[in-house]
C-alpha cells in the first residue's frame, strides 16, 4: 500500500466489490432453491457473517492501546475518520471486518426478497422463465406444487366432512343452533325475536323452546310481521296462564297501531278465559279513569265565572289575604292549581310592600275562564282496552 494512504471512499468501493461477488453468488443459488428452503441458508450465512464481524470489531485494537480497553475509549481517540478502524494493530482485521459486514448485509437482503417470493419459486423464477423451467427439470418446483396440492386436498376433505356433519344434523334444530354458535336459552329466543332473526326464531320454535311473555311482547311490538306470524303458529309453546303478563307489557300506542299480524298473534296465544278476565278488568279500569276525568272537567267548567264577577268576588273575600299569607309560609312546590299560584303571587307582592293585588287577581280570573288543554291519554287507554277485549274475546 505504498504511494500514499488510500482514501476512505476508495477503500469502501474495493471492499464492497470483494464482498458483493461471493454474497451475490450464494444469493443466486439460494434463490433458485428457495422453494425447498434455499433462502433460509442464505439468511443463515448472512447472520454468521455479521456475528463474525461483531467478534472482529471487539478484538480490534489501536496501536499503543491495550486489548482490554473499552470500545468507547477507542472510539473517542482524537483521530480523524475513526482512524483506529483503518489502522489497527493488525491490518488484516480491518479488511476482514469490512468484507464480512458487507457480505452479511447483502446476504440478508437477498434472503428476505427470496423468501417473500418463495411461493412463485423465488425472485428469479418469478421474473425469468428459464429459471422456472430449470426448477421444474430439477424437481424443485414440482415438490412445492405437490405439497400445495396435498394441503388443498386435505382442506377440501375437511370442508366436505363439515358439510356432511351439518347436513346430518339439520333435522335437529337444537344441534343446528349449536352449530351456529347460539345457546339453547330462552333469552336467546327473545333477542332473536327483537332483532328480527327469522332463521334463529324458526329453529327455536321448531325445537320446542317455550315463548316467554317478554318474547311474545317483542314479537307484537318489535319483531317483523313474519316473526309475528311464525310465533302465532306455536300457541302450545306459550303458557296461557301468563297472558296477563304478556298483555300488560303491550304499550297503548302499539296496541292502537297494531297490524293484523300482531292482532292475530294475540288471538292465537291468549284467546282464553284468563286473558278475557284481564282484558275486562283493564277496560273497566280505563273507563273508570276516563269517567273521573270527565267529571273533573265538568266541575271545573261549573265553577268558572266571568272575569268581572270573579274579580269582585275575590276582592270581597275577607279571607283571601290570610290564605295568601299561609300559602307563602308553606312555600308550595310544584303541582299548584291556578288558585294556589294567585295566592302565592299575592303573598310575594305583600312581602315586597304592595297593597294592591288586582294584578294577581285579574291574571287568575282571566285564566280560569279558558278551558285547559286536556290530553287524550284516558280516551286512548279505553280504546286500546277495547281492542284487547275484542282480540281475546
Amino acid at each position: 500500500m505504498g504511494g500514499g494512504e488510500i482514501k476512505l471512499k476508495e477503500r469502501l468501493q474495493g471492499l464492497a466489490a470483494i464482498a458483493a461477488l461471493p454474497s451475490a453468488a450464494i444469493g443466486v443459488v439460494g434463490d433458485v432453491f428457495s422453494p425447498v428452503g434455499g433462502s433460509v441458508v442464505v439468511a443463515a450465512a448472512g447472520m454468521a457473517a455479521l456475528c463474525t464481524a461483531v467478534v472482529l470489531l471487539a478484538t480490534m485494537t489501536v496501536r499503543g492501546q491495550k486489548f482490554y480497553e473499552t470500545v468507547w475509549a477507542r472510539m473517542t481517540v482524537d483521530t480523524d475518520d475513526a482512524r483506529w478502524i483503518w489502522n489497527p494493530a493488525r491490518p488484516w482485521t480491518s479488511h476482514a471486518l469490512h468484507v464480512v459486514s458487507v457480505f452479511g448485509v447483502i446476504c440478508l437482503l437477498i434472503a428476505g426478497k427470496s423468501f417473500a417470493a418463495s411461493d412463485g419459486g423465488g425472485v428469479l423464477a418469478s421474473n425469468v422463465s428459464a429459471v422456472s423451467v430449470a426448477q421444474q427439470q430439477m424437481g424443485i418446483s414440482e415438490k412445492l406444487y405437490a405439497e400445495v396440492q396435498k394441503t388443498n386436498q386435505a382442506l377440501e376433505r375437511i370442508d366436505t366432512k363439515a358439510d356432511n356433519f351439518k347436513r346430518e344434523r339439520s333435522d335437529d334444530p337444537r344441534k343446528e343452533l349449536l352449530n351456529s354458535g347460539v345457546m339453547w336459552e330462552a333469552i336467546r329466543l327473545e333477542r332473536a325475536i327483537a332483532d328480527g332473526d327469522i332463521r334463529t326464531v324458526d329453529l327455536f320454535l321448531r325445537g320446542g323452546m317455550p315463548v316467554s311473555p317478554m318474547g311474545a311482547a317483542y314479537a307484537f311490538e318489535l319483531g317483523s310481521p313474519d316473526i309475528a306470524v311464525m310465533v302465532a303458529k306455536y300457541p302450545s309453546l306459550f303458557d296461557a296462564g301468563k297472558c296477563p303478563a304478556f298483555l300488560a307489557r303491550l304499550d297503548t300506542k302499539a296496541i292502537l297501531a297494531a297490524s293484523p299480524h300482531a292482532a292475530k298473534l294475540v288471538r292465537s296465544l291468549c284467546a282464553n278465559d284468563v286473558a278475557r278476565a284481564y282484558a275486562k278488568e283493564k277496560l273497566e279500569s280505563a273507563e273508570g279513569m276516563l269517567a273521573a276525568e270527565v267529571k273533573t272537567v265538568r266541575e271545573e267548567e261549573a265553577q268558572r265565572k266571568p272575569v268581572g264577577q270573579c274579580m269582585r268576588d275575590l276582592a270581597n273575600d275577607k279571607n283571601l289575604f290570610g290564605k295568601a299569607m299561609e300559602t307563602g309560609v308553606r312555600m308550595p312546590m310544584g303541582g299548584l292549581s291556578d288558585y294556589d299560584v294567585m295566592l302565592y303571587g299575592i303573598s310575594h307582592a305583600a312581602s315586597a310592600g304592595r297593597t294592591d293585588f288586582s294584578q294577581e287577581i285579574r291574571a287568575f280570573c282571566e285564566k280560569q275562564v279558558k278551558l285547559p288543554k286536556r290530553d287524550n291519554s284516558f280516551v286512548d287507554a279505553v280504546k286500546s282496552a277495547e281492542k284487547l277485549a275484542d282480540w281475546v274475546g
